[in-house]
Formats: structure tokens, sequence, C-alpha cells
């Protein structure tokens, strides 16, 4: 758990920060760490166990063996797409191929976060 953390916190934010910059917006509502304070929550719990590390690796197959790819041009409403372009989780492009089979859709790449787009970045999103 703690290796985790660890590496978001004291690797990768620093890192981002000096070549991204923060969100001043956020860091006056929320704190200066105010995304290492959130990455903590939310994959902190991932890394307690083996068991809970392995059913979040287990979800992303499941999530992989599913698809509704064929049904997005049924969607009707208007639907705006948020990539981040660092993103390696959701690489960018999932989007443009999403956007490009929506009806009424536009998609946003942000240069400048990668899967967290609001949070990352929420003045350009």
């Amino acid at each position: 758990r703690v290796g985790m953390v660890h590496f978001m916190y004291s690797l990768w934010w620093p890192v981002y920060t000096r070549v991204f910059g923060r969100s001043k917006l956020l860091a006056a509502v929320q704190g200066p760490n105010y995304f290492p304070d959130f990455m903590k929550r939310y994959v902190g719990g991932l890394c307690e166990s083996a068991s809970s590390m392995d059913s979040y690796l287990r979800m992303f197959q499941e999530l992989n063996a599913h698809s509704v790819y064929h049904l997005l041009p049924r969607i009707t409403q208007p639907v705006l797409l948020i990539s981040g372009y660092l993103d390696t989780v959701t690489p960018p492009m999932q989007s443009v191929e999403m956007a490009r089979r929506i009806p009424h859709s536009v998609h946003y790449c942000d240069p400048f976060s990668s899967h967290c787009s609001l949070l990352e970045s929420p003045e350009w999103c």
C-alpha cells in the first residue's frame, strides 16, 4: 500500500506540477495538495491487501470483455467527451473514436492532463 501512495505523492506529483503547474482554482478550494490527497483516497485502498488488488485487476478484465461500442450511434443526446492527452489508462484516441460514432458529440482533449482531467486542470476543461 505504501509503495503506490508514496509513488503518487512524492514522485509523480512534484514532477507533474513542475512541468504543467497546479490548478489555482482547486488549490484555493481544497488546499495545495488537492490531487495527491484525492489519489490517496482513490487508490490507497486498492493496495491494502492482495485480494483487493486482485479484485481491482479482475474488474479491468471484465470491463475489457464488455463493450457497448455498437450502441454509441443510438445516443441522441448531445455529448461532451473530455480526455487527457497524457492518459495511459484510456488513451485520447478512444474518445476520438467514440466521438465519431456518437451523433451530436464534441470531443475535447486537454493537453495538460492525464486520466483525471477535471481534477488536474479544471481551468482548461
